[in-house]
């Protein structure tokens, strides 16, 4: 998900129970886009944590947040890791993530929304060490 698509998502927009969020996308495209457990979890409690309620209007934003806010949060924790970390950095990561996984380059780019496969094998990059744990394991 794109921080700008996060940024958009209401309370409306997320189905707790299928773990879907519905977004509008680049384009002014809809999409669900899956939710993994941990993440819903982890989700329930900020909505605790920044509400302080049980019931939420529909139409409220869950990151009442600017872009540059989002960007400054993230590169500050980076900081504090020691890498570098900005919003986009984490597309590219979860789709090497993915990749690494065995995922296809096709699932990835339909998970990313992306409309050309070339932009997909862009995001999908896998480190050379990685390759070659790959081709060892495919001799052995």
């Amino acid at each position: 998900m794109r921080i700008g698509e996060l940024l958009k998502v209401e309370y409306q927009n997320v189905d707790w129970h299928n773990g879907f969020i519905t977004i509008i996308g680049k384009g002014n495209r809809k999409a669900d886009v899956p939710i993994y457990e941990g993440a819903l979890r982890y989700l329930t409690g900020y909505l605790k944590w920044r509400f302080d309620r049980k019931k939420l209007p529909p139409e409220t934003l869950l990151f009442p947040y600017e872009y540059f806010d989002i960007w400054r949060m993230l590169r500050q924790y980076g900081k504090e890791k020691g890498i570098k970390l900005r919003p986009h950095i984490l597309r590219h990561s979860r789709a090497s993530q993915l990749r690494l996984a065995g995922y296809s380059l096709d699932d990835i780019g339909e998970l990313l929304r992306h409309r050309n496969p070339a932009t997909t094998r862009m995001y999908a990059h896998i480190r050379p060490t990685e390759l070659k744990k790959k081709l060892i394991a495919g001799v052995q």
